[in-house]
């Protein structure tokens, strides 16, 4: 018995966001878990928003090699802390463990 695959076709994210937006997402999200988790004492030092940037700059693909994201979550497209799925900072600093980002 043989099979053949046929009929691909892409699917559009239903979020789209532009690599530099994405960016300073990551960075801010990243300064507020720090936050967060400094308020607990649970971290001794603190990164700035800025520190953040830099190596979110120094780490990661810039806009001019990927030009926009595309997600299924929510999360990147806002920064209502309160409505995060996967990333809920000021509820949990660290974010839900791997079982629940691959279940969501």
């Amino acid at each position: 018995m043989s099979f053949l695959l046929n009929g691909f076709h892409s699917l559009s994210p239903r979020f789209r966001t532009r690599q530099e937006e994405v960016l300073d997402w990551l960075a801010e999200t990243h300064a507020k878990a720090e936050e967060s988790l400094r308020g607990k004492g649970e971290m001794d030092s603190s990164l700035s928003l800025e520190k953040m940037k830099e190596r979110v700059s120094r780490f990661c693909c810039g806009p001019e090699s990927i030009g926009k994201r595309g997600s299924e979550l929510a999360d990147f497209s806002h920064r209502d802390w309160e409505r995060m799925e996967i990333f809920p900072v000021n509820r949990a600093a660290q974010g839900p463990a791997a079982g629940a980002r691959n279940d969501f």
